[in-house]
């Protein structure tokens, strides 16, 4: 059950559009990080180039801690399971394994040597949670894509 609750949590931290972490931090940290090439174009002191980047760390800090933090109410919900705090806090150690291999499945190649059915029970499970896990944040933001562009509309 844990490793389902991880790989679900993981899996919508990289492809749900609420969450998608990293990329929102790469967000939070360009503007920072193009001042900063600006002042050091313009010839400004290392000071005032560090003082930009401390600003930017501040910034990141802030956003981890609200990643941290646990919600009175649900953030998102899998199944039967509710998560109370962002899903990237959620982690497995071997989801970029399984990413692969669910990858590599789709794509006709067998995690082990011999056929379909001599392969490890666990290994196959983790693999299809990891696919419908893919597959519902695929659906979950086409369908949050068409309604945006159903309200643009009318």
């Amino acid at each position: 059950m844990d490793d389902w609750v991880s790989i679900n949590a993981q899996t919508a931290a990289l492809y749900n559009s609420n969450f998608q972490c990293d990329s929102r931090r790469l967000e939070i940290r360009k503007p920072y990080a193009d001042r900063a090439a600006l002042l050091a174009s313009r010839g400004k002191s290392e000071e005032a180039i560090s003082k930009v980047l401390i600003q930017a760390e501040e910034a990141l800090q802030i956003d981890l801690e609200r990643c941290k933090a646990i919600s009175d109410k649900p953030i998102y919900e899998v199944g039967p399971i509710t998560f109370y705090k962002c899903p990237c806090q959620y982690t497995h150690p071997l989801y970029n394994r399984i990413h692969d291999l669910a990858v590599l499945f789709d794509k006709g190649v067998l995690p082990h040597s011999g056929g379909y059915m001599e392969q490890e029970a666990t290994t196959m499970a983790l693999i299809e949670t990891m696919n419908t896990a893919i597959q519902r944040e695929k659906l979950n933001s086409e369908k949050k894509q068409l309604e945006t562009q159903l309200k643009n509309r009318g």
